[in-house]
This record gives structure tokens, C-alpha cells and sequence, in this order.
């Protein structure tokens, strides 16, 4: 009865990490700019037998962290910050992984993509405290995954141009949250073409490779070590 879509997520416990959203056609308290109908995107925990055992509201989590106004990017009115629709497009939820040493991030942080808005947001599950936010350093983004205590990477869609234009590429980046640094693990290039301006998603697997799923372009690639 619930509305989810995109990743679902296993957690250590068992539990599934799912993005959902409610279909506002009323006000929602609070946000008096945001105009029905509008998708209230959230973060849902669920058990193995369908019980909802945890969940967070996006435009709760942004407000009460000072990031209300990422809420507003939609607008183009001088005299008004109405939005509306799918304004923030929540496509990723992932838990920090049991097995992984803590650093900067440890556990019972949660690590959350909004398309949209062009934001990826680390908070802590236990307080709803906002620990690491980004904005901007990517377009159109997907699929985000913790590769240590301090840095996770996100597929960035790069959706900038259609691809016949200006011959865009999307990439791998890596976000070191301590020092905020940015850095392109793997991007496509003339030689080796690597674009698709929605959906995506890529893997770490246990040898160290990557597993991409290109998937405007109708394929998957696995690179090694040596991005070969």
C-alpha cells in the first residue's frame, strides 16, 4: 500500500532500505511552499515480512538540518519560491555497511541521493542529524555507495547536453567527506564512450573492479584495477 521505487538496499540486519513517496494533494505543514501536488519523498526501513520499521520525511530531514531552501530550486519566480512535482526525486538510500572500519562516517549513518536537486546527504539514522552534504558537484546523479569510512562514490549521469550536441560523458566520482575533495575515478571518453543521462548504477565488486551498468546505452562493463 506503500509507494516505493528505485534501489532497495539489504541491510545487516535484514531489514530493506527503500525509497518511498506520498503523492501530497493537501499542504503539508510547515512548507508553505510547496504547492499540491507534490511528492513528499521518504526514506522507509522494512522488515523481511512487510512491516515498516522506520521512516524519515526528505523535506523534514532538509529543513531540520538549515537545508530548506534546497526545496526552493525549482522556482524561477522572483516574487515567489513556489515548487511543485517531483522536486527532489529521492533514488538511493544505503545504510553504512557493518563490516566497514568507521571514519568520518560509521554506523547507523544512512547515505541518500535526490536527483533533482543535484544533492547527495549523509545523516545519522539514530538522530536525524545531517553529517555531510553536497550539492552541485554532479548532475542528474545515481546510485551512491560507501567504498570506506571517509568516502563514497556516486554515478554521475552528467546530464548536461544530449549526447549528439556536445558529446557528454558521465562518470564515477569519489567524495572524500573530511577533506570535501572530488576526484573522477572513471569517466567516458571519445575512445571509449560512456554516457546515459538517466538511470545507471555501478558496483564494487570484492576483487576490487567496478561493474557499470550503462544503461541508455544498453550495457554493462566491468573494469579492473587499472580502469581496463
Amino acid at each position: 500500500p506503500y509507494q516505493t521505487h528505485h534501489s532497495v538496499w539489504r541491510g545487516d540486519d535484514g531489514n530493506l532500505w527503500v525509497c518511498g513517496q506520498k503523492e501530497r494533494l493537501q499542504p503539508l505543514p510547515g512548507f508553505p511552499n510547496l504547492i499540491p501536488p507534490f511528492v513528499e519523498d521518504t526514506v522507509l526501513v522494512v522488515s523481511p515480512a512487510g512491516k515498516i520499521v522506520g521512516e524519515w520525511s526528505v523535506p523534514e530531514l532538509l529543513r531540520a538540518n538549515g537545508r530548506q531552501g534546497l526545496l526552493c530550486l525549482a522556482s524561477q519566480d522572483n516574487f515567489s519560491t513556489a515548487s511543485s512535482g517531483d522536486i527532489t526525486h529521492l533514488n538511493h538510500v544505503e545504510p553504512f555497511p557493518a563490516a566497514m572500519k568507521p571514519g568520518f562516517f560509521g554506523p547507523g549513518d544512512v547515505l541518500v541521493s535526490l536527483r533533482n536537486i543535484n544533492t547527495v546527504f549523509v545523516f545519522d539514522s539514530k538522530t536525524g542529524v545531517m553529517k555531510f552534504a553536497c550539492t552541485g558537484l554532479f548532475v542528474r546523479q545515481h546510485d551512491p555507495h560507501f567504498v570506506d569510512g571517509d568516502t563514497f562514490s556516486v554515478f554521475d549521469n552528467n546530464n548536461l547536453a544530449p549526447a549528439a550536441a556536445d558529446h557528454p560523458q558521465s562518470r564515477i566520482v569519489l567524495v572524500s567527506a573530511p577533506s570535501q575533495a572530488v576526484r573522477t575515478y572513471f569517466s567516458g571518453s571519445a575512445n571509449h564512450p560512456f554516457f546515459t543521462p538517466i538511470l545507471g548504477r555501478h558496483q564494487w565488486l570484492a576483487n576490487g573492479n567496478l561493474l557499470i551498468t550503462d544503461s541508455c546505452g544498453g550495457r554493462a562493463f566491468e573494469l579492473d584495477r587499472n580502469l581496463q
